[in-house]
């Protein structure tokens, strides 16, 4: 090949791009250089292997990218790690290949993640070139697509947790970003891109809203004043500039639109990003130092698009792994940096991957490689500056997209290796051999596998070999895990961690007190009675705030109750009888809180008691008046008994120091402090107290430290922070009453907390939870507080669960072991073998409606039947059976999933979707149905189809793809009904021939559907309304 072919000709353009992109202005006025080079690393999105340079109709498309490249190094045996966005651009990152992180295709919506095997985002553990140079010194920064995480329905890890200063991307990552604005060129408003506006409702990052032809543009600009910066101070840089114009959907401005045929959209986007970088490539190359000491790295991130862009006669495309799949070009710019010779050359010999891009780099900056990462790429840094070839020391290896098998009955091969001039193809299993000679036979033409067998035996055995330690153990265990709060309903959580597991102890319905036990702090566990109030009498009613804590081998549970009476709540000790936390327990106290603990006389009111040690000495701390006047203040004292006060109280400070700490932050109402816990870390103590009104939005955190080596029981070394440390927001208020926990593995810390459900006064609360972490000064940064519905990591080291997936059934309800309530606590009941969902207590306390449901814990069916008796007692709305549920929380549509339901008020049987905050309506049948009556309620999912059934009729088929797995449950809205005889069967999804993709269809609305269009889709047979409309009850939880 000659260095002006087709193929070099692409080589050369993105050597342009790179050089102008990596230059900045390391001279500018400022700080002293560093004199370390600086990286640019411009990544192309879906450019075939031939498609940069002149075109075959002789028009010159890219002429500074063309420049550049006839000024750089150009590679053409340059291999991506895999022929589709997201793997692809993890090898660049890590150093690593993809499938070790779980990730083997593009990342898409959650679900359909799930249904691959797959994770939601790049894990920020991993290896990170970024990062590395970060800790090196570098400013650091990414402007572009990302595409490791975010975007679809996935709030994924910012991209500065990857090791960036700044960043600036589109609808596929999170952070800052821009949003794609689509011009049809007829004359009418651009419309907003479907998945961008499934992006802006992620929220995490200011959104803008640009052209869709301007977007490199607008990439440019920053990337050039953040190398201005870090050239005035002195710093060398790292840069990533992707632009994401060549991938679809293709919009060039409307004079490059040529005949308007996909082909022609997409060599007008060609020329139109070209001209988008010469601004960049100008600045760079008009600066003398920065084009003495920058490195740029140019090329594409896999093969180009079926009917868009050409890889010339290689043979394959995007998306499988024949040459035009994952040979890319390559181009290394750097007149400072390069051997003389190398400048304007050709490499033929080396081939290199983008696996090997990380270490190569590392090596041409002087920076080490961290030494407890094992990275599968090579140092090829003389070959990338052309001090001499150099050949890899090991093979390369891929694996297909698993969502693209092929096209029309094609089969593609499931795995790949090069080793030397070899090149091996075969299925997962080994099976069906492909063997060709890349040096003689770069087009892949001759099928040379019956001729060496000995060469197919040891390269199949090769690749399989790291196919099975490449593949993380199971996606079950790789894919991260994700939940939504509020994690269940109740107020001031106390939640402790024992012999492995967390243990909640709480209130029931202000009578008694309940233990829960989980080994996820997520799921509240099954609740056990550890003690009840008795009918009357000083401790018969208002059971607030317990805490369980384990002292000299025995349990204590510290409570406040009363006789009906606010006025006379003081603070009672549950002692157990052994070792058991379950107990059972006796009552000691009340325990003495006034001020002559010698005589006990005039016991003053107290409440949210809780114990810490200090330097050996056993300490209270609580709640309470000053006399009888409701104002409420903390204390302090020693304590001689887990029971009894060793001295008097000490006030630790005033409670109106600050407004914010004053009842609805008015000036002329009284302060308030409750709820105190204590918070050690690195030898020092912390207060988080809880302040304002408890009944309002205005409940915060507050925070007192003792000074080093201070004395707890003197005021005076105690230091108030002038700020609260957690506020509420505009969708989370009325935050307080914290406890603090580990992580099961011991690498997170924890905050558990409620939060009001409305803004009006009143106690309806449920509880959320969130990591946090510690700040240079030592102190604790809990951020803001978590949106209803909004999705977090599972805490690390959450034991990973044995997955159901065969038949189940539950002829009858005997106690709630291995499902998980969400909603009031008061409103679930067993009785005679039926769960009673809805059903109102005798004596209510805080009661509210949210959509109560019990989920199976760790249920994961596609295809499935599932089945249940229901009798709606009362009310006329719905009640019925989840499926295909996930990331379960507190509120009327707080899961992702299908409910299938009885209408008694409407006559109706009802199908419809959540996606965890709002409804679709998706199907409805009429049904007779009566309020008293039991009905059999069956749904059955295969694929995308779905059939209800009552008493064994089938009433309702709709087609829907919006969810494809998941676990099932039982739910009511705004009704009463008891349910029996759940059963699940598993089915065996029908063969099905394997369909091209499709382009995403156009969306009739922002509401269209839960997911952005081409992800889903909806078919109805039986009385659709209007599809994906929102109805979301308010609030959402």
């Amino acid at each position: 090949m000659s260095a002006n072919s087709h193929y070099y000709r692409f080589l050369y353009a993105i050597v342009a791009i790179a050089v102008t992109l990596l230059g900045a202005r390391a001279a500018s006025a400022g700080a002293e250089p560093d004199g370390r080079p600086n990286i640019l690393l411009v990544l192309i999105d879906d450019a075939g292997f031939a498609d940069f340079p002149y075109f075959q109709d002789g028009r010159q498309r890219m002429p500074n990218l063309d420049r550049l490249c006839d000024e750089g190094l150009r590679f053409t045996q340059f291999y991506v790690n895999s022929p589709i966005c997201s793997p692809s651009r993890a090898a660049f990152v890590t150093g690593q290949y993809a499938i070790r992180w779980g990730i083997t295709s593009y990342i898409d919506a959650s679900d359909d993640n799930a249904r691959r095997g797959m994770r939601d985002w790049l894990e920020p553990s991993a290896p990170s070139l970024a990062r590395i140079l970060h800790e090196a010194g570098y400013a650091t920064a990414h402007f572009g697509k990302w595409h490791l995480g975010g975007g679809r329905d996935i709030v994924a890890p910012l991209i500065g947790e990857y090791g960036f200063d700044e960043s600036l991307t589109q609808f596929e990552g999170m952070g800052d970003r821009i949003l794609p604005l689509l011009d049809a060129g007829s004359g009418r408003p651009p419309v907003k891109f479907s998945l961008g506006v499934a992006s802006e409702r992620l929220g995490h990052g200011k959104v803008r809203w640009v052209e869709r032809s301007q977007e490199t543009s607008e990439f440019v600009k920053p990337a050039i004043k953040f190398m201005e910066r870090a050239a005035a101070a002195g710093k060398p840089f790292y840069v990533n500039v992707w632009p994401d114009d060549v991938h679809t959907p293709l919009h060039p401005p409307q004079h490059l639109r040529g005949d308007g045929s996909k082909r022609e959209l997409y060599l007008g986007v060609l020329e139109n990003m070209d001209r988008q970088l010469a601004e960049l490539f100008d600045f760079i190359r008009n600066d003398p130092q920065l084009s003495r000491n920058t490195i740029i790295v140019v090329a594409s991130d896999n093969g180009f698009e079926p009917g868009a862009g050409s890889a010339g006669p290689l043979r394959g495309s995007k998306g499988n792994l024949y040459e035009g799949g994952v040979r890319e070009p390559l181009v290394v710019w750097g007149p400072g940096l390069l051997e003389k010779k190398a400048i304007g050359s050709t490499n033929d010999q080396t081939v290199i991957s983008s696996i090997d891009v990380v270490a190569s780099l590392l090596e041409i900056v002087g920076v080490e490689l961290p030494a407890n990462v094992q990275f599968d790429g090579e140092d090829l840094s003389a070959a990338l500056t052309g001090v001499r070839p150099q050949q890899r020391t090991k093979p390369l290896c891929w694996v297909r997209p698993p969502d693209r098998p092929g096209q029309e009955g094609e089969n593609l091969p499931d795995l790949a290796i090069r080793s030397g001039n070899w090149k091996l193809l075969t299925e997962y299993d080994g099976s069906h051999p492909q063997l060709y000679d890349i040096a003689s036979d770069p087009n892949e033409q001759r099928d040379l596998a019956q001729q060496h067998p000995e060469m197919v035996q040891t390269l199949t055995s090769e690749l399989l070999d790291w196919h099975r330690a490449a593949t993380p153990t199971s996606a079950a265990a790789t894919a991260p895990r994700q939940f939504a709060n509020p994690i269940f309903e109740g107020a001031d959580p106390w939640i402790i961690q024992h012999d492995g597991k967390y243990i909640a102890c709480l209130s029931d319905g202000n009578r008694a007190v309940a233990l829960h036990f989980s080994d996820d702090l997520t799921k509240l566990g099954p609740k056990h009675i550890v003690w009840e109030a008795p009918a009357t009498g000083p401790y018969s009613r208002e059971v607030w705030a317990p805490e369980l804590h384990h002292l000299d081998d025995r349990w204590y549970i510290y409570v406040a109750a009363d006789d009906g009476d606010n006025r006379n709540h003081l603070s009672y000790v549950l002692e157990s009888k052994g070792d058991d936390p379950l107990g059972p327990y006796e009552l000691r106290g009340p325990i003495y809180t006034g001020d002559d603990p010698a005589q006990k006389k005039d016991n003053r009111w107290a409440i949210d008691a809780t114990v810490f040690e200090h330097h050996k000495n056993r300490l209270l701390i609580w709640s309470g008046w000053a006399a009888d006047s409701d104002e409420q203040w903390l204390y302090i004292a020693p304590l001689k008994s887990p029971w009894e006060l060793a001295g008097p109280r000490v006030r630790l400070c005033h409670n109106a120091d600050h407004q914010w700490e004053r009842v609805g932050e008015l000036p002329d109402q009284r302060g308030l402090h409750e709820g105190p816990q204590i918070l050690q870390h690195d030898g020092r103590t912390f207060i988080i107290y809880s302040a304002s009104s408890s009944w309002q939005p205005t409940y915060k955190l507050g925070m007192l430290e003792l000074q080093r080596d201070g004395e707890p029981l003197n005021p005076a070394d105690w230091i108030k922070h002038d700020q609260p440390v957690f506020v509420g927001t505009e969708d989370t208020y009325g935050v307080g009453h914290a406890s603090f926990v580990k992580s099961p593995d011991g690498a997170e810390d924890w905050i558990v907390y409620h939060a009001k459900r409305d803004r009006s006064d009143g106690w309806a609360r449920a509880v959320f939870a969130h990591p946090f972490t510690w700040g240079a000064d030592g102190r604790p940064c809990f951020g803001a507080p978590v949106k209803a519905g909004e999705l977090l990591k599972l805490p690390s080291g959450t034991p990973a669960p044995a997955v159901k997936r065969g038949a189940c059934d539950w002829p009858t309800f005997h106690s709630l072991e291995g499902w998980t309530y969400y909603g009031h606590h008061q409103m679930l009941k067993i009785d005679a073998g039926q769960l009673l969902l809805g059903v109102p207590p005798k004596d209510p306390a805080n009661t509210y409606r949210s959509g109560e449901k019990a989920v199976l814990n760790d249920g994961r069916w596609s295809d499935l039947k599932v089945a249940a008796t229901i009798r709606v007692l009362s009310g006329d709305r719905d009640a019925g059976i989840l499926f295909r549920v996930q990331r379960p929380a507190v509120g009327f549509d707080a899961q992702q999933g299908y409910f299938a339901g009885i209408i008694p008020g409407s006559d109706r049987v009802i199908l419809g979707a959540t996606d965890g905050r709002h409804w679709r309506h998706i199907a409805d049948a009429p049904a007779d149905v009566e309020v008293g009556k039991d009905y059999r309620l069956e749904a059955t999912a295969r694929g995308d189809s779905i059939t209800l059934a009552l008493d064994g009729r089938q009433v309702l088929q709709a087609t829907d793809a919006a969810f494809t797995r998941g676990s099932i449950g039982l739910r009511v809205v705004d009704s009463e009904a008891a349910f029996s005889n759940v059963s699940i069967e598993p089915l065996k999804r029908r063969p099905q021939r394997p369909k091209p993709l499709r382009a995403p269809a156009k969306s009739a609305s922002s509401h269209r559907s839960l997911q952005p269009p081409g992800q889903r889709r909806t078919t109805l047979t039986a009385h659709a309304n209007q599809p994906f409309a929102l109805c979301a009850p308010s609030p959402l939880w």
